[in-house]
């Protein structure tokens, strides 16, 4: 494998951090973590939200392979919580884009590949339930629009399903999310420089599944606590593909103003398998209302 091939590899396996539909490298289509310093499982107050995500981390060097840091960002992340029920539950729709760069080199400042673009599109409905004493639970369908760029995470059609448990009283928030998706064994042609360097088809992605878990602690209008997440591939979608997991742990801290809320985690792999390195990375993020109809109130879930 000659010196180029090497650098897309590498680009391949960074787009793991956050999932990607390429061959060689595949993973979860939704990005492990991204959901963690939330209560997934309760809807915020009726309106439209939008959450602003930044994340930005940097896996290896490891067992001789170079840095790959990869910056996320998703200006548009809309949450419609509705006032309508469907089964007792209140009904809900997503709609989030994911923009991405992807730098590969022996460390900061000595970048030998940069890629960048739009990688992600997912749509989504789902139904959330207040169980009463504190307890909520959600279930959401999601569909990933197929994107085909330099750093798209897939580009075919997969669906995934998500189902969260949660608690907010007693100034606790605590949330359970898992997440599984399809992957997809197509073998079409090659249209990704990453698969093409590898002669694999572009359009295979095994099954996965992700952990998400956060436990946070309310003082006033702050929010302290310990975030963890992992995830998995669940199937082989070709001959000789190495399966990928990972799991990390970190802290968040979250401030709620009158009509937004910031919150900022770190986190660092305490385990990884076929991941290129050890990830560390720092997320930021912002929710705020774009429309409701009565007076904005506090912001406790994402989507």
């Amino acid at each position: 494998m000659n010196i180029q091939n090497k650098i897309i590899g590498s680009v391949a396996c960074a787009l793991s951090l956050f999932g990607t539909a390429t061959a060689s490298y595949a993973g979860s289509t939704a990005q492990p973590g991204i959901s963690t310093g939330f209560v997934t499982a309760a809807l915020p107050p009726v309106g439209l939200y939008n959450i602003v995500d930044i994340n930005w981390g940097a896996r290896g060097p490891y067992n001789g392979g170079p840095e790959v840091d990869l910056g996320v960002a998703i200006p548009v992340h809309l949450v419609w919580s509705t006032p309508y029920e469907l089964l007792g539950g209140r009904l809900f729709f997503v709609d989030e884009n994911v923009w991405a760069q992807v730098a590969v080199g022996n460390g900061f400042g000595t970048t030998a590949a940069n890629l960048r673009g739009f990688a992600l599109t997912k749509l989504g409905a789902g139904l959330s339930w207040d169980l009463g004493a504190g307890f909520h639970a959600a279930i959401e369908e999601q569909v990933f629009v197929p994107v085909n760029t330099q750093v798209s995470v897939n580009d075919y059609w997969e669906f995934s399903q998500k189902v969260a448990l949660g608690y907010t009283a007693n100034e606790w928030l605590l949330n359970v999310e898992l997440v599984y998706g399809t992957g997809n064994n197509g073998r079409l042609q090659n249209v990704s420089p990453a698969n093409a360097a590898f002669g694999q088809p572009a359009t295979a992605g095994a099954a996965w599944g992700n952990l998400n878990l956060t436990a946070l602690r309310e003082f006033g209008k702050w929010e302290v606590g310990a975030i963890g997440y992992g995830s998995t591939d669940l199937s082989s979608p070709y001959s000789g593909y190495l399966r990928q997991s990972q799991f990390a742990l970190g802290g968040a801290v979250a401030y709620k103003f009158d009509q937004v809320e910031v919150v900022v985690k770190v986190s660092r792999d305490v385990y990884q398998s076929n991941e290129g390195g050890y990830d560390t990375r720092a997320w930021g993020e912002l929710v705020f209302p774009l429309w409701k109809p009565e007076a904005v109130t506090a912001v406790a879930a994402k989507y």
